[in-house]
């Protein structure tokens, strides 16, 4: 009696142990499977002018799934031709960022079996003094990024980061400028005083304007104004709009200073016969005074100019 007990025991324990391997292999069969993706995957935007001197990227690596598995990924950037492959596809107009200002800290991270194990940050340093010394394209600079190879399976709508360069200077706020010295203005001719004064160039406004001296005598060519920009910055491009429907103004150049005595050239203008705004890139030179040379005009001695703006950071 008790050896058919034995047996029936056992009989029952090897159904159990079949029966709890096959529930086990229906859970794992509806588990989520193993994947690798980028975080902060398609196109990245970064700022130049808003970074410091240093600046690092955190390029994010995740592993998703319920099922416990290890893996190991490995990342590469685009080669010129995979880029250009990507341009087509997409109607983008991107250039590689060039090797040298840029690095990265890994090409390779692993993740452990454990189900929480699932997150490893890559960084990428840039040398922002390189970047800004990037010589100016009709595109876009990037640096485009892909998972080359994983262990486990790759997200494939998920697998690259095309982090890209917005090298636009910005335009430094006008608000607190002041007039720091003028060669000439008209204080009282225009509009009895309501225009032609030297702070008028920084007043936002288009419809006034700065004017060299004609009630009661001129002044002679070249003539300047000087602009304290209250604090040092380095400038990129200053932008001029000329007095509406006057076109007196033909040419000069700017200069920068730290103390409103040592200037130094930053570039010229030539202005076109055009009342919207022009703009002029010149040497990137550091300054908070900025002279602007009135040294051409189409009415000499008499000139007149509407607006003055600077790009730079």
């Amino acid at each position: 009696m008790m050896k058919k007990y034995n047996i029936l025991s056992a009989i029952i324990l090897i159904f159990s142990l079949s029966l709890a391997s096959c529930e086990n292999d229906g859970k794992e069969a509806n588990l989520s499977p193993s994947m690798v993706y980028i975080i902060n995957d398609g196109v990245q935007n970064i700022s130049l002018y808003e970074m410091e001197d240093a600046y690092t990227y955190n390029l994010g690596i995740y592993k998703s799934g319920a099922l416990k598995s290890d893996a190991t990924v490995k990342i590469a950037v685009f080669t010129e031709a995979e880029l250009n492959e990507y341009n087509t596809e997409n109607g983008t107009n991107y250039s590689l960022i060039p090797a040298t200002c840029y690095t990265i800290s890994t090409s390779e991270v692993s993740f452990g079996s454990e189900v929480k194990d699932v997150n490893r940050v890559i960084d990428i340093n840039f040398d922002v003094t390189q970047l800004k010394e990037l010589p100016q394209i009709e595109g876009t600079y990037t640096l485009p990024i892909k998972i080359a190879t994983s262990s486990i399976t790759i997200n494939k709508n998920k697998a690259i980061s095309i982090i890209t360069l917005d090298s636009s200077i910005p335009l430094i706020s006008r608000s607190n400028w002041a007039i720091a010295g003028f060669s000439t203005e008209e204080a009282t001719g225009e509009d009895n005083g309501k225009n032609g004064k030297a702070i008028h160039m920084i007043d936002n406004d288009i419809n006034t304007f700065w004017h060299s001296k004609w009630d009661g005598g001129t002044d002679e060519m070249p003539h300047h104004v000087t602009i304290d920009m209250q604090q040092s910055y380095t400038i990129a491009q200053v932008n001029l709009i000329r007095r509406q429907g006057n076109n007196s103004l033909r040419a000069g150049e700017f200069w920068l200073s730290e103390n409103n005595t040592d200037f130094v050239k930053a570039g010229d203008f030539q202005l076109e016969e055009r009342d919207n705004e022009q703009n002029f890139p010149v040497n990137h030179t550091r300054g908070r005074y900025l002279k602007v040379i009135f040294a051409e005009s189409n009415n000499p001695p008499h000139t007149s100019l509407a607006e003055v703006m600077v790009r730079g950071y």
